[in-house]
């Protein structure tokens, strides 16, 4: 697969990204809250405590992957200039309907050079966040 492929769709998918993290750590707080509840205390609720339970380490385990994800994408834009970030950032992330213009009146440049520091900054994207070396 071509690598332009993989970054379009890790930075596409990254406002989506952020908010599965912010849903899974909001359901591990309210599965933490029903057990530190009294009433889950008692032995007539020990199924639903194990369910709970497991549930929670469920989520845990997806919310450690969906992390690991966001590390990267958040790596790979570290290393970018703020012009770098700002293009991938509107072709990708925060996208609208006049992206390219929009782009071409901040940066003051025509679409073409546009498009020629979008590819370079994909690719510069791409080597951080997959830790390529460029020996």
């Amino acid at each position: 697969m071509d690598y332009k492929v993989l970054a379009k769709e890790s930075l596409s998918g990254y406002r989506v990204l952020c908010a599965a993290i912010e849903n899974l750590r909001q359901s591990i707080r309210d599965i933490d809250s029903r057990l530190s509840s009294a009433e889950l205390a008692c032995k007539e609720h020990q199924e639903e405590r194990i369910s709970l339970f497991a549930q929670r380490a469920h989520l845990e385990s997806i919310l450690t992957y969906r992390l690991s994800g966001k590390e990267r994408i958040d790596r790979g834009l570290s290393v970018l200039t703020q012009e770098q970030r700002t293009i991938l950032d509107r072709f990708y992330i925060h996208r609208t309907d006049r992206y390219l213009d929009e782009l071409m009146d901040e940066l003051g440049y025509e679409r073409r050079s546009i498009y020629y520091h979008h590819n370079a900054a994909l690719r510069d994207f791409t080597v951080a966040m997959y830790g390529l070396s460029e020996d």
